[in-house]
């Protein structure tokens, strides 16, 4: 397993209903992916405004995503590659 430090902006087109946020999908380095599954989900409340972390599945690779609901900005903070 390899883990690739990312810390780039991306763009997400994420579902907000219910109470809740779920990527969709979301475009990095020119390509897009789809998000198959969300692995797991939590909040980190240290920030001036709470930060949404999510685990998410596209294929083999596993993709840490972050949206700072402060500045409404998504980032991909890791890659997990098997």
């Amino acid at each position: 397993m390899n883990i690739e430090r990312i810390d780039e902006p991306i763009r997400v087109v994420a579902s907000f209903a219910d109470g809740e946020v779920r990527p969709l999908s979301f475009r990095w380095g020119g390509r897009d992916y789809r998000v198959e599954r969300i692995n797991a989900r939590w909040t980190d409340r240290d920030a001036d405004a709470p930060r949404l972390h999510f685990s998410v599945q596209v294929g083999e690779e596993t993709y840490y995503l972050q949206f700072n609901t402060a500045e409404v900005r998504w980032r991909l903070d890791q890659l997990v590659v098997a």
